[in-house]
């Protein structure tokens, strides 16, 4: 499956939404398909989490290793599970008026061929929904956005066109 990347401008400034990010265990709570997230081991930079995600009757679980990079990026990559190749890169840029420009790039490999076509069908735009996620977290936790924060994430919007969407 070709590597997908949805991009945003929020307006809420980067450090928060880094930290919305690295909280891997609320994940349930709000992002579409998660069952259960736990941080296992602390590592330098970073982590490693046991994830389930569900998809209609799939139910998959695996091991990531994320490292952080406070407050600009975010990578994650699978070390175990059902995944040939599993890369999810969060990058954080500010933007005038304390808004921030979120990019969120997943490139999976499914091992199993059934797999892979069920994740298709089930998965649907997850990428998208993953970042839509993320945004009514922010509005959830942090309140209502600031209006000058507001009127640069939709003027920076407004001006740009994502190829990979």
């Amino acid at each position: 499956m070709p590597a997908r990347t949805v991009t945003r401008t929020v307006p809420y400034p980067p450090e928060r939404l880094f930290d919305l990010v690295a909280d891997v265990e609320h994940y349930p709570l709000f992002v579409p398909n998660w069952a259960a997230a736990r941080i296992i081991r602390h590592i330098p930079g970073g982590y490693q989490t046991d994830q389930i995600v569900r998809f209609g009757p799939l139910r998959e679980e695996f091991v990531t290793e994320t490292h952080l990079e406070k407050p600009h990026a975010i990578t994650v990559t699978a070390v175990k599970g059902p995944f040939d190749h599993l890369q999810i890169l969060w990058s954080f840029t500010a933007v005038p008026d304390g808004a921030c420009h979120i990019a969120l790039t997943v490139d999976v490999e499914l091992r199993s061929r059934a797999l892979q076509v069920a994740s298709r069908i089930m998965a649907g735009d997850s990428a998208e929904r993953m970042v839509h996620a993320f945004e009514e977290r922010a509005r959830h936790v942090y309140g209502p956005p600031d209006t000058a924060a507001a009127a640069a994430a939709r003027a920076a919007d407004a001006g740009h066109v994502d190829p990979g969407a």
